[in-house]
């Protein structure tokens, strides 16, 4: 199965035209929660989700993404978020022996014992003029195998042109190197 996650902006259909072009089986819209709705399609299986920091009364949704900052530690011990992305893009330095990666041990585990997937934005690498953004990565992803975290690697864009097939997310994963042994690659 492989599925992307987007950030719709009343351009759902043209995100299912170019998802089914480039071989998804689903798609995960991802909406502010003062925008959310639950989108249907005879065409692809849609899960619609969130971003926020964490569950909100009235809405329903398939999951809840969130994305990293530097105040995120209260928000994964909560445990009420399915995904958490863009730890690497920490606008505090590195350090002299390792990457400033927005990871750390503790971080880890939480996010494994709260049974949160840790993701990777193709489109945050795309637009990144930061140097180090792929050391951090691959920092983060040494530290996802150490603990056995799910990962993903997806698009997370709001522009369906900037979508990027599943065999290119995967073979971006195997060059950053050291992957777990299952990633859950959509």
């Amino acid at each position: 199965m492989h599925t992307d996650f987007v950030f719709p902006k009343d351009n759902e259909e043209k995100f299912i035209e170019i998802a089914l072009k480039l071989g998804y089986s689903s798609l995960h819209f991802i909406y502010e929660p003062k925008n959310f709705k639950k989108y249907n399609s005879k065409k692809i299986k849609i899960y619609s989700g969130i971003i926020s920091k964490n569950k909100i009364k009235n809405i329903d949704p398939d999951f809840i993404v969130t994305k990293a900052d530097d105040s995120i530690r209260p928000v994964l011990e909560r445990g009420q978020v399915d995904i958490a992305f863009d730890f690497e893009q920490s606008t505090k330095k590195d350090f002299i022996h390792h990457r400033n990666s927005g990871l750390n041990q503790i971080l880890c585990k939480i996010i494994k014992d709260n049974n949160i997937t840790l993701a990777f934005s193709f489109s945050s690498i795309l637009n990144s003029k930061n140097p180090q953004l792929l050391g951090r990565i691959t920092q983060n992803l040494q530290l996802a195998k150490k603990y056995s975290m799910k990962i993903i690697l997806a698009s997370f864009t709001n522009n369906p042109y900037r979508m990027s097939s599943p065999k290119d997310l995967a073979s971006l994963l195997k060059i950053l190197g050291n992957v777990p042994k299952n990633p859950a690659i959509y």
